[in-house]
């Protein structure tokens, strides 16, 4: 049960550090962005995402497991990392999203493993990533299409 809960939460814990390099990438690149809302919500999610990476390495820890270093991250992880260069705001969106989604895919995958190992503490440790996620593809969503709209 150890071994297979320290694999999933490994596999998100690479996930997350992708994640927070999007978020880290992005408020470089929006540093001269008008919007202000928008850097201060990337700030927010990317303050949560190195959260979230603490009390994964935490749980692994407890668990007499060893938390991934950055060197197998890529291999990992489900979501690629932030590509070179700058993009519009639109496709930063998108990509934010996208990974969001599938990191959800995968967390509702290890929830399931969890139940039925009956590993109680990482599952509520999973259950709370999956609201944090949730409740931020829902955010970048939103502004995603608020920018759609004012773009069209």
């Amino acid at each position: 049960m150890r071994a297979l809960s320290c694999e999933l939460l490994n596999q998100l814990l690479a996930d997350s550090m992708i994640l927070h390099d999007h978020y880290e990438t992005y408020l470089r690149v929006l540093n001269d962005h008008p919007s202000r809302e928008l850097q201060l919500l990337l700030d927010k999610h990317s303050d949560e995402q190195r959260e979230l990476i603490d009390l994964i390495v935490e749980r692994v820890q407890a668990l007499g497991g060893v938390a991934t270093g950055p060197l197998p991250v890529p291999e990992l992880a489900v979501t690629a990392g932030p590509p070179k260069g700058g993009q519009q705001v639109a496709v930063m969106l998108s990509r934010l999203v996208e990974a969001h989604e599938l990191i959800i895919g995968r967390i509702q995958d290890a929830i399931a493993a969890t139940t039925t190992s009956q590993d109680d503490g990482t599952n509520e440790l999973l259950r709370t990533m999956l609201g944090r996620h949730e409740s931020q593809v829902s955010s970048v969503a939103e502004y995603l299409v608020d920018t759609a709209v004012i773009g069209a």
